[in-house]
């Protein structure tokens, strides 16, 4: 059943004010569905104070049980964000044990085949991601997974917090599988004016491979490990995947861009930052003006205190590629991050009505009144 509803607040509240009436979303998989009934809708907005229980795939991975969908754009120009402005503070809560948002390069399930999917000038805005994932041991958890080809996309205000995942960020290949959809470089993605805050992770917090990825104006605080059986690195940026014969099959470069950014009080396995190259390809990092302090390396081999460690895959054949050379990282001496809370919201000044339909899950929507408050430097390695 579709709720709806007006917020009305009187101009001394500051909060609401009279604008024209939107739609909005306390379902994930009704955001997913009215998707693929109307594909000319693209702005998709989360009413403001929601809580969303993310459930795990099922059986035939179909669809996903005990729980609601990630956010899973479908096409090119798409919105997610909460609330109208898009802003952290309107309280929209993602909370699972095994995603918060996955972009696929194409959709083949019982009922619904997307032969090629493409998330151009994707946004999506004002989500907090929290949760539990260390009991996916055999499939890993992975808060926030980009495997579709988009250029353009950014993630914006987002808050990972009292979160346990394996991985929190990731642009790959889908499943690590060389050729399966995703052709290289064909991702190029931002996060910006995040924060990440008492969170555990087992593997990793960003991980690229052969596409870019650029984290902007973005903090790390209390970020800790957790033993998973993993090898940890807290910012994985690499060029190829390992075969069955360990060999590293990519041509194609990897950026991995670090911008004003400020690192306090975390965790990593030997190295802020591993970069794994070959002979046919590089890591290509531009780091500018990061701050970092107080990180605690767990591992006492291969150890790269100034921050990135560099290791190419002329290796044994067992994966043990050790350390090559070790590069500064840090270059500012105070954490200067600009105010999160300016330049955020919609990337458009366009509003967007919808009208909810059916759904098996817990789609329902409101409606609402608007919101106004709501050369060290580039490496080629």
């Amino acid at each position: 059943m579709r709720l709806s509803f007006l917020l009305i607040a009187t101009a001394a509240a500051g909060v609401w004010s009279m604008a024209e009436a939107q739609d909005c979303y306390t379902s994930t998989y009704q955001i997913f569905e009215d998707q693929l009934t109307n594909p000319t809708k693209k702005e998709f907005i989360v009413c403001p104070n929601t809580n969303i229980a993310v459930g795990i795939p099922n059986d035939d991975l179909s669809g996903f049980e005990y729980g609601d969908w990630p956010l899973l754009p479908i096409g090119p120009d798409v919105t997610f964000k909460c609330g109208l402005s898009g802003k952290s503070e309107n309280n929209c809560t993602l909370d699972g044990s095994f995603l918060h948002f996955l972009s696929l390069p194409a959709l083949d399930v019982p009922g619904i085949q997307i032969p090629s999917i493409n998330t151009d000038n994707l946004y999506v805005s004002g989500f907090t991601f929290t949760g539990d994932g260390t009991s996916m041991i055999e499939t890993g958890s992975f808060s926030v997974t980009i495997n579709a080809p988009g250029k353009n996309q950014t993630f914006n205000d987002i808050i990972w917090k009292d979160a346990k995942y394996q991985t929190f960020f990731s642009a790959t290949e889908l499943d690590m599988i060389p050729d399966a959809g995703l052709a290289d470089l064909s991702i190029e993605v931002t996060l910006q004016n995040s924060k990440f805050h008492n969170i555990s992770y087992g593997r990793v917090v960003i991980n690229v491979a052969k596409q870019s990825v650029t984290v902007r104006n973005t903090s790390f605080d209390e970020v800790k490990t957790y033993p998973c059986g993993c090898e940890q690195r807290f910012i994985n940026a690499h060029t190829g995947v390992f075969g069955g014969t360990s060999k590293w099959t990519s041509t194609s470069d990897t950026h991995m861009n670090l911008i004003d950014n400020c690192f306090q009080g975390v965790e990593s396995g030997s190295a802020l930052i591993w970069s794994s190259t070959n002979d046919t390809a590089k890591v290509i990092i531009n780091k500018e003006n990061n701050y970092v302090k107080d990180v605690t390396l767990l591992s006492d081999e291969d150890v790269c205190k100034k921050g990135i460690a560099i290791r190419t895959a002329a290796g044994d054949g067992d994966g043990g590629f050790g350390l090559e050379k070790c590069k500064k990282f840090a270059d500012a001496k105070t954490c200067s991050l600009s105010d999160t809370n300016k330049n955020k919201g919609s990337k458009s000044g366009k509003s967007a009505s919808h009208k909810g339909g059916k759904s098996g899950k817990s789609g329902k929507s409101a409606s609402y009144k608007g919101s106004k408050s709501d050369d060290d430097k580039k490496s080629r390695i």
